[in-house]
């Protein structure tokens, strides 16, 4: 098993991520650190940590910092276990996280394993399933496009194993230089033959103040084209897009605009809301407006906020942010 680790100036957390990776129960493990270009004091703990594990197989990759896209490509050439597994240096595993998800994943054959995970807060805990579906096996390529299209099984990389043969055949890559890396996962995971589902939670993600899913930017814009891009490519398979038109409505409208707009109305200065009118005003925004109302993979609540976003985006910015409870006093 490979365990790739991207990090970048993490140097409060990076121990506590190594730890849970070398005291995991599956003892056939590969540690890829890939320095992506830290200027704090990443590096030196890491090299630290390699001479006081000296039993244990740690390889130190350093590059230009390129981005956490770039970092996870760096690991997976240099991989070299059956399966490969991404941790983010923040973030830290359950002890029996590789060794589970390993043998589920081994037995059924799988291209990939998914399990639950936590997002940790600074004081509660939120356990969220990896596949909100009762299947515990997955072999369908349209059932498992209309899961992932409705956000059923989210991409993120880090709840899951890949059997590395898998990533290799299909010639994937994260994307580089952009937000958002893992939306391209949801094409490499319609290609699995078979994906096994395992009903635990073993990963634990840090919520951070400032990280990208807490703050607001113009790159926020680039997730649209990562979006376009899974529909048409999904659109090229053969028996699955002619059955997929409301699953791609609702994944971009979801996606792109119930969910960047409702993070610029939580993070952001929703008075100066610039860069919600522009994804309002997008074409491919208006194009996928079209007859929202009558699509029953959107849900009654989004389509009512749908609807308000396109009535009056003030309006449904601050009833938004208020609904959240963090207009202050």
């Amino acid at each position: 098993m490979s365990v790739v680790v991207p990090a970048y100036n993490v140097e409060p957390y990076i121990i506590k991520c190594l730890d849970s990776i070398v005291n995991q129960t599956l003892s056939d493990i590969e540690i890829i650190v890939v320095n992506d270009g830290s200027i704090d004091g990443t590096e030196r703990l890491v090299s630290e940590f390699i001479v006081a594990h000296k039993n244990v197989n740690i390889q130190l990759v350093g590059q230009s910092n390129e981005g956490l896209g770039a970092a996870r490509n760096t690991g997976i050439i240099n991989a070299t276990g059956e399966y490969i597994s991404f941790v983010d240096s923040d973030d830290w595993i359950d002890a029996d996280m590789l060794k589970e998800m390993y043998t589920i994943a081994s037995a059924d054959k799988a291209d990939v394993a998914i399990c639950n995970y936590r997002k940790v807060y600074p004081s509660y805990v939120e356990t969220i399933k990896g596949a909100n579906i009762k299947e515990l096996y997955l072999d369908d390529p349209l059932r498992i496009s209309k899961y992932l299209l409705s956000l059923k099984i989210p991409t993120s990389a880090c709840n899951k194993i890949f059997r590395l043969g898998f990533l290799k055949s299909e010639n994937f890559k994260f994307s580089i230089g952009k937000w958002y890396e893992d939306i391209p996962l949801t094409v490499l995971l319609v290609k699995a033959k078979s994906i096994a589902i395992v009903d635990r939670p073993f990963y634990n993600y840090r919520q951070r103040p400032g990280s990208i899913m807490k703050s607001t930017h113009p790159c926020m814009l680039n997730k649209k084209s990562l979006i376009i891009a899974v529909i048409n490519d999904l659109k090229l398979i053969p028996l699955i897009s002619d059955q997929l038109t409301q699953e791609f409505q609702f994944f971009f409208l979801n996606t792109y605009v119930l969910q960047l707009i409702n993070q610029i109305a939580l993070y952001g200065n929703f008075e100066k809301n610039k860069l919600a009118k522009s994804i309002i005003a997008d074409g491919d925004t208006k194009r996928f407006y079209k007859k929202f109302l009558l699509n029953k993979c959107i849900s009654y609540r989004d389509r009512i906020g749908l609807l308000l976003i396109k009535v009056n985006i003030g309006l449904y910015l601050f009833m938004y942010r208020k609904y959240k409870g963090r207009i202050s006093d």
